[in-house]
């Protein structure tokens, strides 16, 4: 399984330290962008661990909404050794690093993804198969990582749990999303 400790260590793999300066600096500026409008709905113990639900912003699309469930191996403390699984419909998250969550058993709910991302490495997105995350997954972390699960537990006790959408709903949806906005556009003559 996949700690926080792989998952940092991992974002510099095969990058020259500018560049690792560049996509911190890129994830922080990110969350500091939309740290009001993220949305921890709901916390549970389950599997000896803690599951976090997330609601974290699009950077660039107001509407759009993703959903994060993250699963920490604690009910206290989050450390540097804390084991992971994440669950993301957001693209980037799918795209670059379902598959290699799923083969170190780090992946939650991968009956929301289709086939392919759990079978197939994304030799073209993630060539050096880095263990890292998106921003959306970082936002959620840095949202919660100083937090103590027992707190959060006990702040959200009386929350229901959210339904999470599916990997290929929430194409659906951003595709819907696309078609409003390109029709929006064309109506007032802007390109």
């Amino acid at each position: 399984m996949i700690t926080i400790r792989n998952i940092i260590k991992n974002l510099s793999t095969g990058q020259s330290s500018i560049r690792v300066k560049s996509i911190i600096k890129d994830l922080e500026q990110f969350y500091q962008s939309i740290k009001p409008k993220i949305q921890i709905l709901h916390a549970r113990k389950e599997l000896d661990g803690t599951s976090i639900y997330f609601r974290i912003p699009s950077e660039n699309e107001p509407k759009l909404i993703y959903d994060i469930v993250i699963w920490f191996n604690s009910q206290d403390e989050i450390t540097l050794e804390t084991e992971v699984k994440i669950y993301s419909n957001s693209p980037g998250f799918a795209f670059n690093f379902a598959y290699l969550f799923n083969s170190k058993n780090s992946l939650l709910f991968p009956s929301n993804y289709p086939d392919i991302f759990r079978s197939n490495p994304p030799k073209v997105r993630n060539p050096l198969d880095t263990i890292s995350f998106d921003k959306h997954v970082y936002a959620a972390l840095r949202s919660i990582i100083r937090r103590n699960l027992k707190n959060v537990l006990i702040e959200l006790q009386e929350t229901h749990r959210p339904i999470v959408a599916t990997f290929e709903q929430k194409q659906t949806e951003i595709e819907k999303l696309r078609e409003l906005k390109k029709k929006f556009m064309k109506k007032s003559g802007t390109k």
